[in-house]
C-alpha cells in the first residue's frame, strides 16, 4: 500500500472513531460560569436604611474677574519697579559681558560671530522690549536711561 494512501485511511478512520465517541461532560461549562459546575450561591444585597440623598448641583460660582481701572500699572510702583529696573540692569550688564568675552576668544572665525551677533541681537531685542513695557508703564522711563 502506498504511504499516501495508507496516511488517508489512518486519518479517516480516526475521525469514526472521534464521531462515534460520547461528547465530554463538561461541555456546558460556559453555561454555568467559566470553570464548570453550577454557580455558587450569593446573598442579594440589603436594601439601604435610607434612601440616597437627592442630586444638589453645586452652587454657581462667579466666573467673572473684575477689570482693574483703566490707569493701573502692570508693575505696582515703588519698589517693584525698582526691582525690575535693577534686574533688567544686571541682565544687560551680563550680555555685555558675554559679548566681550566672545571677542576674547573668537579667533576670527565669521560664522562663529556671526551666529553669536543674532543670538546677541535677539536678547538685547528681548531686553529692549522688556525695559520700553517697563518704562511704558510707569510713565517715565528712570534716570539711568542715558547710561544705557
Amino acid at each position: 500500500m502506498h504511504p499516501i494512501t495508507r496516511a488517508a485511511l489512518v486519518v479517516t478512520a480516526a475521525l469514526a472513531v472521534a464521531a462515534a465517541l460520547p461528547a465530554r461532560a463538561d461541555s456546558d461549562r460556559w453555561e454555568h460560569g467559566d470553570r464548570g459546575g453550577p454557580p455558587a450561591p450569593y446573598a442579594p444585597a440589603a436594601p439601604y436604611a435610607q434612601p440616597a440623598p437627592a442630586y444638589a448641583p453645586p452652587a454657581a460660582v462667579s466666573r467673572v474677574v473684575p477689570a482693574p481701572p483703566w490707569n493701573a500699572p502692570a508693575y505696582a510702583a515703588g519698589p517693584y519697579a525698582r526691582v525690575a529696573y535693577r534686574d533688567l540692569r544686571g541682565e544687560y550688564a551680563r550680555l555685555d559681558a558675554s559679548r566681550a568675552r566672545f571677542y576674547a576668544t573668537w579667533n576670527g572665525n565669521p560664522w562663529r560671530r556671526d551666529r553669536f551677533e543674532s543670538q546677541y541681537a535677539a536678547r538685547r531685542a528681548e531686553l529692549d522690549h522688556r525695559y520700553a513695557e517697563l518704562a511704558s508703564y510707569r510713565g517715565t522711563a528712570p534716570r539711568w536711561e542715558h547710561r544705557r
